[in-house]
């Protein structure tokens, strides 16, 4: 019973941390994904002001 018992618990418990370190990247990607468009946007404001203190 145990012989069976063990090696099954070990493959569930493999797949329980492999979801667990794919949901902690999926969240990781989002939360950079965010900061990069954040940055995106700071770097074409700034790029504006950039151009219209040029044109001046």
């Amino acid at each position: 019973m145990l012989s069976v018992l063990l090696p099954n618990l070990l493959i569930f418990s493999a797949i329980i941390l492999f979801l667990y370190y794919m949901i902690v990247l999926v969240k990781e990607n989002k939360i950079n994904r965010k900061q990069n468009e954040e940055t995106q946007q700071l770097l074409r404001e700034i790029l504006k002001e950039v151009k219209n203190k040029d044109s001046k």
